[in-house]
């Protein structure tokens, strides 16, 4: 067991889901707040070109700013490339369409195994709050913390990322009483600038239709300050006024959208980290250094933050399975102690749980696994599965303590052992059987598979052998116990009464 948990265990590889080969690539294009559907247009042109000189390329899909392709089966793969090749492949075609286009646009590709698809960034924090100023001076003192952390690919601050170039003109109240002028009147002609007017429609058709006249402005009248500025307004008089003179016009940067989250406002820094990178001790890290204090003294309540990301639901999906296993093993023992009458019978049959935890962590080393969400699984199955086998035999065990009362307790057990190996090893072979299939023929359930073989295997070997010379044990020191308590208390009970 040392040598599992010491020496096994520590060499395993901790992830979500498996990274086996695929047959999906998912590419992500992140584009600046208020970039033209134009633009937009040419760099997924560009992408999708790149896309489809891949070898083994089938179709693609897009929805959003995000492009799903699907490729052939590994299985079916002649020249065994996996989905992983095809990913570094394509990103090096992309740096051709990188070079192209702006430095803000940031284009991701990601090669997309098996279970959902995982958060484009490792580590996000999400800041929570009222108070627009206090959540952008928040983002900005983290985004210097982590300024010269090693291990960053990515730092991505999310309220610079909304926001975008605009022009804010604020009517003067008193300007507009002096030059006589309606501030309804003033706010129809700038809207008639930035929006497409209707004024009228003609016949110019020989059916007699007519076609709608629509007025719009260029883009560089509108993307002009000094044009704003200049703009005609009329005064109730008649006469014609500056809009410069009534109002007052600046250039300026407002977020595209507001992000909400517990009917607060949020503002998020992103992490993307380097390969090889402890994203545990970096999770940490910040934590540490947002502490209630340093929340109060940025103006934020004290729960004024919360994480997500990968890691994070990485972490929360483990914290969540160790709850699964342990009230999987509790209920486990409190049924088998309805069934059994006993707490020491019961505690017996349940080691043969830590029996099979020391073949889960060779075994998958072994197959080339990791430690991963389905791995896990199999091995919260193997509660309920390895403990049939010490059911069968402990219940042997009683039965014969009341068929051969004249046998000792070493007596009973081998005969116990010798009645029921063919029974119990026969069990474990077609559960083996049963789960191998699926263990060879699916990556996506190797983990599983080989958690139940490999402890299924050393939980039978620890019940045949290890469980009855330990059953053997604790009768045995019981029974000193009680002597020494018989010495002194002739009235005390034999073993046989309580076991």
């Amino acid at each position: 067991m040392a040598v599992s948990f010491g020496y096994f265990a520590p060499r395993l590889e901790f992830e979500q889901f498996p990274s086996k080969d695929g047959d999906n690539i998912q590419v992500d294009v992140s584009f600046p707040a208020g970039t033209p559907f134009k633009e937009k247009k040419e760099v997924f042109v560009k992408v999708q070109d790149k896309l489809v000189q891949l070898p083994h390329f089938q179709s693609f899909y897009t929805f959003g700013n995000i492009i799903w392709a699907t490729f052939t089966q590994p299985i079916d793969r002649e020249d065994n490339m996996t989905i992983f090749e095809i990913e570094e492949q394509y990103d090096q075609k992309l740096d051709e369409v990188r070079a192209e286009i702006s430095e803000d646009i940031v284009i991701t590709p990601q090669a997309s195994s098996y279970g959902p698809p995982l958060d484009q960034f490792d580590i996000v924090v999400n800041f929570l709050g009222t108070d627009k100023e206090a959540l952008t001076k928040a983002v900005d003192d983290l985004e210097l913390f982590l300024q010269n952390k090693e291990g960053i690919e990515e730092i991505q601050n999310g309220p610079r990322q909304l926001l975008v170039p605009a022009i804010e003109v604020n009517l003067n109240q008193d300007k507009l009483a002096k030059k006589g002028v309606n501030s309804l009147a003033a706010a129809s002609t700038i809207n008639a600038i930035f929006a497409p007017q209707n004024i009228g429609s003609m016949i110019i058709r020989e059916n007699g239709l007519s076609d709608e006249v629509i007025i719009n402005f260029s883009t560089e009248s509108t993307d002009s300050v000094d044009d704003l500025k200049n703009l005609l307004v009329p005064s109730n008089t008649g006469g014609l006024v500056k809009l410069s003179e009534v109002a007052d016009i600046d250039q300026v940067e407002n977020p595209v959208s507001t992000r909400r989250l517990k009917n607060k406002r949020v503002a998020t820094v992103s992490l993307a980290l380097t390969e090889g990178t402890d994203r545990a001790a970096f999770d940490k890290e910040i934590k540490d250094y947002l502490s209630e204090e340093k929340l109060l003294s940025l103006g934020l309540p004290k729960d004024g933050v919360s994480y997500g990301g990968e890691f994070s639901a990485f972490e929360t999906d483990f914290s969540n399975l160790q709850i699964v296993f342990v009230l999987a093993i509790l209920a486990v023992y409190l049924i088998l102690v309805w069934q059994f009458y006993s707490y020491m019978q019961p505690a017996l049959i349940m080691v043969a749980i830590p029996l099979a935890l020391i073949g889960v962590f060779p075994g998958l080393l072994l197959v080339g696994s990791t430690l991963n969400m389905i791995s896990g699984l199999g091995v919260i199955a193997l509660i309920g599965i390895v403990v049939n086998d010490a059911i069968v035999l402990i219940a042997t065990y009683n039965r014969y303590k009341e068929e051969h009362p004249e046998d000792n307790t070493l007596e009973r057990l081998v005969r116990a052992g010798h009645t029921r190996f063919k029974p119990i090893f026969s069990t474990s072979i077609t559960t083996i059987g049963g789960i191998l299939p699926l263990t060879i023929l699916d990556p996506f359930w190797t983990g599983l598979g080989t958690s139940i073989i490999a402890g299924l295997v050393f939980s039978t070997i620890g019940t045949l052998i290890a469980m009855p010379m330990l059953y053997s044990i604790i009768v045995s020191a019981y029974k000193k116990i009680a002597r020494r308590k018989s010495s002194n208390n002739p009235s005390s009970g034999q073993i046989e009464s309580v076991n």
